[in-house]
């Protein structure tokens, strides 16, 4: 997620169905956030409700997904001194018939600080 969240509203999920509840609860809030730009009055209570989640370290109960990124759960990491990384190239689609892209010469690599430890029943909550 973006906008600073740091991890906080990601959501793991195990089938095809849950993505689909995803989708259609970012459709609904979507139409209730539409709804509330047009009412200045609950707008601004709104703000305030995510100001005050952020302070939290929380998400606020009903939140817009904005945009998503779906990725595969991979079980064996590739590690570099047992670390995880990933890396991200950009790509911009031009067209899908025929397929034109873009691939952009810059990436990003991120690491991580910690060493990797296998999802297990004490640290599974962790993701």
């Amino acid at each position: 997620p973006d906008g600073g969240l740091q991890g906080l509203g990601i959501t793991l999920v195990q089938n095809f169905n849950q993505v689909l509840d995803a989708l259609k609860r970012n459709e609904d809030l979507e139409k209730k956030w539409e709804e509330m730009r047009n009412n200045p009055e609950l707008a601004s209570e709104r703000v305030a409700k995510v100001r005050e989640a952020r302070e939290n370290n929380e998400l606020p109960e009903e939140r817009h997904l904005g945009h998503l990124v779906a990725q595969e759960y991979i079980s064996k990491p590739a590690l570099i001194d047992r670390t995880k990384f990933d890396m991200r190239v950009y790509v911009a689609l031009r067209s899908l018939r025929p397929l034109k892209a873009y691939i952009m010469h810059e990436g990003l690599a991120r690491f991580c600080t910690t060493k990797y430890v296998a999802p297990n029943k004490d640290n599974i909550s962790n993701a």
